[in-house]
């Protein structure tokens, strides 16, 4: 009888990955995304802001086109949020049709609420056909992830009681 021989270390970083990375972007889940950002917190990295991405009536594109299509959505979106972040920045789903972009180093609101809007634009580019629009709400400045995603939060929903597809801005400092 033959046995499968598995590496331990390998095999434990594939656990720890897929704990930490949602299997449908590819981007860090809630879990993996508070991680990464404690890590950088504890090298000493502060000037933290951060974006929460919501994408509009996602129910409804997967109620008319189905929950393939809905997926195809979310990807397309995780992508948008990976290359508008750029490799310094930390890109999570925190779960359903949420996304989280973590920068360091942003002193200037004027410099989120653009990075906002490029990710609507590029959202509604994305999937025109659908009519696929996604809602920003942007914290920054600080050195607490709590408190800059409850700014962030509040941001958002300042942005749905006004109309989707746009970004609000909450400053700390």
């Amino acid at each position: 009888m033959e046995y499968l021989q598995v590496d331990p270390f390998t095999h434990l970083a594939q656990l720890e990955r897929m704990a930490s990375v949602d299997p449908l972007t590819g981007l860090y889940n809630r879990r993996g995304l508070m991680s990464e950002v404690d890590r950088i917190l504890a090298a000493g990295g502060d000037g933290m802001a951060l974006l929460v991405i919501d994408v509009d009536d996602l129910k409804q594109i997967n109620d008319t086109w189905g929950h393939l299509k809905g997926d195809e959505v979310l990807r397309m979106v995780s992508e948008v949020v990976r290359q508008v972040g750029g490799p310094d920045a930390v890109a999570g789903r925190l779960g359903g049709d949420e996304f989280v972009l973590v920068l360091w180093e942003v002193s200037d609101g004027q410099a989120l609420v653009d990075l906002g809007e490029e990710i609507c634009h590029r959202v509604a580019q994305g999937e025109e056909a659908l009519h696929v629009s996604a809602s920003v709400g942007a914290c920054g400045y600080g050195t607490s992830y709590q408190e800059l995603m409850e700014g962030a939060d509040r941001a958002l929903y300042q942005v749905k009681r006004n109309g989707k597809g746009r970004v609000f801005l909450s400053w700390i400092r």
